[in-house]
């Protein structure tokens, strides 16, 4: 098994544009036969950093 952990960090003017991005990546790869899990995490305190985790 693979697991894949990756930190993003996305420009504040750019995360109501990325995010959604980022969430339709995620349910779309959830779908695939062979996806175990797929989270993607969105700090509170600064929502331009995201982590995936795959």
């Amino acid at each position: 098994m693979l697991k894949v952990i990756a930190e993003d960090f996305i420009k504040p003017e750019d995360v109501e544009i990325v995010i959604p991005l980022y969430r339709e990546l995620v349910e779309a790869t959830k779908q695939e036969p062979l996806c175990i899990a797929y989270d993607l995490y969105i700090d509170g305190k600064d929502p331009g950093q995201v982590i995936s985790f795959l």
